[in-house]
């Protein structure tokens, strides 16, 4: 079965990608738009009584997440065509953007289980300890990340269909430029669920213990509740620490700050592959509740780990990020959902994407951008 999104940022190439899984001796049963699946009724059943035993998402992040919850209900494998723009999901654990070469992960690939994102709306003031099955109608799932602030104001051009048309690659750039001209600081609450602690203060050994409920008020620029680790599509920009497996979602809020500073952070923190940690003489000490769970040292950037964090805003609710894609708004809760995903990766797949001479080139072209700002 091969879902697929006409708006994905390489949809054209969606033949190819047929005509790659034939070639590896996969029989296509049924082709359909993800909107034509959505409306459907009871699909699942009937795929199975079909002899359906593959879902194939052809298209990028925010298609994955979808395509993920009739994988989960159908207890199917997912097989992912990465043909949207930023692919991040894709990239996190190695499926290659050639088509022949994605295909033939299909057919002999291996299967990894790995952990899902939920959101949903709190249902009440304060956030739930727990969070419902994602088979429910109200939660959604997500594959790869859900965000509030800079980041949602980025997809909000990203994903506008004449951006892309006029100007393809450059898209990315030209986005992000944008976000930060428009850019502004948000007001939150962030309730914590479940906070992983460090053994001691220097080790970045996560044992069984955690914090139950921790809380960071602050003026931010965004909040990301991360289940994958690669960001920013050829940036390759990445969250240091992230499992698969962990049963927790990597927690990273970047506090307000003037422009050309927030930059330099987020360029420090995203593609940086060292990490420090913070101590009690840092920036961390304003947050001594935190400090025990704090991931990196970098000023005005908290990482923790946590089963679950909701998001309040004063004033208004603001748009919310599923994959990419503006999904709902605040207030919103993040956990992590019951069900795993059974994903088909390489072989080889070590969990993240290899650097290579195009993204360093990438790298380079972000980090003239982000200083020019």
């Amino acid at each position: 079965m091969v879902i697929h999104s006409p708006h994905a940022g390489r949809s054209a190439l969606l033949s190819l990608a047929l005509a790659a899984l034939e070639h590896v001796g996969i029989d296509i049963a049924l082709v359909l738009p993800i909107s034509k699946v959505e409306e459907a009724n009871g699909v699942v059943g009937l795929w199975k009584a079909r002899g359906i035993n593959l879902i194939v998402a052809a298209g990028g992040d925010g298609l994955v997440g979808s395509v993920a919850k009739y994988a989960v209900e159908g207890q199917l494998p997912l097989g992912i065509f990465p043909l949207g723009t930023a692919n991040d999901l894709a990239r996190s654990v190695g499926i290659p953007h050639d088509l022949a070469a994605a295909a033939q992960v299909m057919a002999s690939g291996a299967s990894r289980r790995i952990d899902l994102g939920l959101s949903r709306s709190p249902q009440q003031s304060s956030p739930s300890a727990s969070c419902p099955s994602p088979r429910s109608q109200e939660p959604r799932l997500f594959t790869h990340a859900l965000t509030v602030g800079l980041s949602v104001q980025f997809a909000q051009v990203a994903t506008n269909k004449a951006i892309r048309q006029r100007y393809g690659r450059l898209t990315y750039p030209f986005a992000l430029w944008q976000a930060f001209q428009a850019y502004h600081p948000l007001d939150v609450e962030i309730h914590l669920q479940d906070v992983a602690l460090r053994s001691t203060p220097s080790s970045s050994l996560l044992p069984a213990q955690a914090q139950d409920h921790l809380v960071l008020r602050s003026q931010i620029a965004q909040v990301t509740a991360v289940n994958a680790p690669i960001f920013w599509g050829v940036f390759e920009g990445s969250v240091p620490s992230v499992s698969f497996t962990d049963r927790r979602l990597d927690i990273v809020v970047i506090e307000q700050t003037s422009r050309s500073q927030l930059a330099r952070r987020m360029l420090h923190f995203f593609l940086s592959r060292d990490q420090r940690l913070p101590d009690k003489q840092s920036w961390h000490a304003r947050y001594p509740d935190l400090l025990p769970a704090e991931l990196t040292a970098l000023p005005g950037i908290h990482h923790l780990q946590a089963r679950s964090m909701t998001i309040f805003t004063e004033n208004e609710p603001q748009p919310v990020t599923l994959d990419g894609e503006v999904s709902t708004q605040t207030p919103v809760e993040a956990c992590v959902a019951d069900e795993q995903l059974e994903l088909l990766v390489p072989q080889d797949a070590s969990g993240s994407a290899a650097s290579t001479k195009a993204q360093a080139m990438w790298t380079a072209r972000l980090r003239l951008i982000l200083r020019g700002l």
